[in-house]
């Protein structure tokens, strides 16, 4: 599935750009038209794509979990690199420098991934971890949700038992956004928009693709040298470009229904998981051009550039007072890239991979003819 990796990079760089583009005035107006497929809505992606690998790589008919094993693997992968980036943020904060909470009951709930779930500190010290703080909670519901999809009988059963608590999550955040919203405005939206609970409708989905595919993966794969299927390549393009026009025009679309639709908690997941579905199975020239070497990298690190972003990008304007943000726009965001780029490549070379080698080998079971655990 490495054609897979270089979307996260793709995905992570949108973050990057929406974040920057708040304090680029420039960007910002170029950008606007098409702000709302940037940030939260790639977060979203990422959900699904996380479920749709997890349950590709662990799901074995039959077989539990190794729950233990399991979130070992899970805080080796994640927590190094978000604690870097929480004690980093939380430096720059004590210096002045930034404007997020981080009093003490921040950083404890921040260090303990469970920020996410208070509307007062969603977004405190490194506000993109809201999103890893709700990642803790699906991985730590993940081998009993597997479990439960395993004993259902048949990936029909799979199949529709998903898509009812889809509809039915999407139907409770419609509800809640309409009530709430009118009471609170402040707590509705940070409880509605980064709550655990509002978006692991997605990773759900994204589960119940990785299961369908890995279960029926000899009928749906393609072989290295075969031509591109017409099915793959419709699903590959009109995907994202229905996902696309659906978050462009929800304006128009809640007018029409009466509804207020948003589209970051869940309701493209099943536009995403398509996606990631077709193009897991490709065996075309476009997978062979994504498993490439420099852009898998991109992919490996991309991680460390979605939690290390703001923090580079706050010392980068203490650093550079007379050139950011404004000033020169290119020229800082193309500094800023490189700088970022630099640093999320040194986190994944000389700390994730060393780390993740090292939880492997400590738990893995050598009489495990399965092998040892996967990393990602």
């Amino acid at each position: 599935m490495q054609q897979l990796t270089f979307t996260r990079f793709v995905a992570a760089m949108s973050v990057v750009v929406f974040h920057w583009s708040l304090h680029t005035p420039g960007l910002l107006e170029a950008t606007r038209d098409f702000r709302v497929l940037l940030g939260q809505t790639m977060v979203s992606y990422f959900f699904v794509l996380s479920g749709f690998i997890m349950a590709s790589v662990y799901d074995r008919p039959g077989t539990k979990v190794d729950a233990w094993r399991y979130w070992g693997m899970r805080v080796a992968r994640i927590y190094p690199v978000y604690l870097l980036g929480l004690i980093w943020m939380a430096a720059l904060l004590h210096a002045g420098i930034g404007d997020t909470r981080h009093d003490a009951p921040a950083l404890l709930l921040g260090a303990l991934m469970l920020q996410a779930w208070s509307p007062a500190f969603a977004l405190s010290v490194n506000a993109p971890a809201w999103s890893l703080s709700a990642e803790a909670f699906f991985y730590l519901l993940f081998p009993w949700a597997l479990l439960a999809m395993d004993r259902m009988r048949g990936s029909a059963m799979v199949f529709v038992a998903t898509a009812i608590v889809w509809l039915l999550s999407l139907a409770a955040h419609l509800w809640a956004l309409s009530r709430l919203f009118g009471n609170d405005p402040v707590v509705g939206h940070e409880f509605l928009y980064y709550n655990p609970l509002m978006h692991f409708n997605s990773f759900l989905v994204g589960m119940c693709a990785g299961m369908l595919v890995k279960r029926h993966l000899g009928v749906l794969r393609t072989g290295p040298g075969a031509s591109f299927p017409l099915a793959t390549i419709v699903v590959l393009v009109l995907s994202p470009v229905l996902a696309a026009a659906i978050a462009l025009n929800l304006d128009a679309i809640n007018a029409w229904t009466r509804l207020p639709f948003t589209p970051t908690n869940g309701l493209l997941a099943p536009l995403f998981a398509l996606f990631i579905a077709a193009l897991s199975i490709d065996g075309s020239a476009l997978s062979t051009l994504l498993r490439q070497a420099p852009l898998v990298l991109l992919g490996h690190i991309s991680y460390a550039i979605y939690i290390l972003h703001i923090p580079v990008s706050w010392s980068l304007r203490s650093a550079l007072p007379d050139m950011f943000p404004v000033s020169h726009p290119v020229a800082t965001f193309a500094i800023y890239v490189v700088a970022l780029l630099a640093v999320s490549y040194a986190s994944f070379r000389w700390m994730e991979t060393p780390l993740r080698s090292a939880a492997r080998r400590h738990l893995s079971r050598p009489a495990d003819s399965r092998g040892p655990v996967p990393g990602s």
